[in-house]
């Protein structure tokens, strides 16, 4: 496959799952295990909104992060409040 078909593999995925925050793991699969980063930014340079965030994950016993992906639609306003974050309005 070639690269565009692994980029057009993840915008689709995302565009089928709007607002969704989507494990990075999970877009390994998609776009694939050493490549999927480069797809989702080659996604972004085509005008899609995608969002990031990393959370802090615990079990108790071991500490790690957890990326994750979300696609904004176009016709999705977002504001960002005062301490940083984004909330979705109609």
């Amino acid at each position: 496959m070639t690269r565009h078909s692994y980029t057009q593999q993840i915008a689709d995925y995302l565009k089928a799952r709007p607002l969704v925050w989507i494990p990075a793991v999970s877009l390994e699969s998609v776009g694939g295990r050493q490549a999927w980063r480069t797809r989702v930014s080659e996604a972004r340079r085509a005008g899609m909104v995608i969002q990031n965030r990393v959370l802090r994950m615990s079990n108790g016993r071991e500490h790690w992060r957890e990326s994750q992906y979300r696609y904004i639609p176009p016709t999705t306003r977002l504001e960002q409040d005062e301490a940083g974050g984004w909330t979705l309005t109609a």
